[in-house]
């Protein structure tokens, strides 16, 4: 879902107003992948800087949930079984891998691969959105899932979406993001955030390292979509387009402010909005669809709700935005996300869903 708790979702704003736009002056960060590192001086420069936090007691929680199983063999496919990022994203045991050498060649696969620079921290010379420094052991488990998600994509697709201007990923702690004239301008916490895209700026997804790793991942695809929506289309004729499949189930626009109290993750009174942030704008409809869609159990969960509904027309809507998905999935990357790669997903769904079916064994 959005990874939102509370009133703001994953395009930053309350009420499904559009995706936020950003007017940020960022500068891609230099590429110091291939030098040499000293861990313990990379540290204390990250501390220094305030880039991260002192750590205290480490964390190294390595489960694999959600999509997760599916993206680590797509990235040791891409990586190579013997690297220690490979070790990094397939350890299912605490401590058998080198965090430090597995951080730098994490980052040189996102730069080499897909064109991503990754950036701790706060964006100075901009007053749109801000964010705290990260400490290192949420900045490593934001980074290794940031390289499981990605894994989905050809890179090809994201080099298109960043028009060659190159795609940044900046992580940050508690992301609030600004809204209004400065006169009256009011701040909400994020999850993640997509500025729009301007000529000669790079392309930018911001996230909060803050939340669940479930949280993170499904931002990862909500805020991708949101780019390569902006890449790909007209957002006039594709909120149109996405108030006409309710045509059968409403007279006008069924989309709305999120109901008082609710939270993003609920269900809908309206039964074909798979849950409650999805209601409020065509743009978060259509991210919320993506981000369900990538996640292996949370496909199945959009599949039952489509399957078991009874109501013909609100099934109607549900399957139109499920085709809707895969169609611009395979359009926008160029072919290869096709049938296969979503029985992938499916296949995966299914297993994990039978794994938490089993019962338990104590030792």
């Amino acid at each position: 879902m959005t990874a939102f708790e509370g009133d703001v979702a994953p395009g930053g704003w309350p009420g499904g107003n559009p995706n936020f736009a950003g007017r940020d002056r960022q500068r891609v960060a230099p590429n110091r992948l291939a030098e040499r590192w000293d861990s313990d001086l990379w540290k204390q420069q990250m501390i220094d800087a305030g880039l991260v936090r002192q750590p205290s007691v480490m964390s190294r929680r390595s489960l694999l949930t959600g999509g997760a199983a599916l993206a680590v063999g797509l990235a040791v496919d891409n990586i190579g079984k013997f690297s220690p990022l490979a070790k990094w994203l397939d350890d299912k045991v605490v401590g058998q891998f080198d965090y430090d050498e597995a951080v730098k060649e994490a980052k040189g696969f996102l730069k080499e691969r897909y064109g991503i620079n990754l950036v701790m921290g706060n964006e100075k010379d901009q007053d749109e959105f801000r964010g705290d420094p990260v400490a290192l052991e949420r900045y490593r488990v934001t980074l290794r899932l940031i390289v499981q998600e990605m894994s989905k994509y050809p890179p090809e697709m994201i080099h298109k979406i960043a028009e060659g201007r190159g795609l940044e990923i900046r992580v940050v702690d508690n992301l609030f993001v600004k809204e209004g004239q400065q006169e009256s301008r009011r701040e909400f916490r994020a999850g993640g955030l997509a500025p729009f895209l301007e000529q000669g700026k790079v392309a930018q997804l911001i996230l909060d390292a803050g939340y669940a790793e479930h949280h993170q991942r499904a931002m990862v695809h909500h805020e991708l979509n949101h780019r390569a929506s902006q890449k790909w289309e007209n957002q006039t004729e594709r909120n149109k387009k996405w108030v006409g499949f309710h045509s059968k189930v409403s007279a006008r626009s069924p989309y709305r402010k999120k109901r008082e109290g609710a939270k993003d993750y609920d269900t809908t009174p309206e039964r074909f909005f798979v849950i409650e942030y999805a209601a409020t704008h065509p743009q978060e409809d259509e991210a919320v669809c993506a981000e369900m869609m990538m996640n292996p159990l949370r496909h199945l969960e959009f599949l039952n709700l489509w399957r078991n509904e009874q109501d013909k027309n609100v099934k109607d809507v549900l399957a139109v935005k499920y085709v809707e998905t895969k169609r611009n999935y395979l359009n926008w990357s160029g072919g290869k996300i096709d049938d296969a790669f979503w029985q992938a997903i499916i296949k995966r769904g299914e297993e994990e869903l039978a794994n938490r079916k089993k019962p338990q064994v104590s030792g």
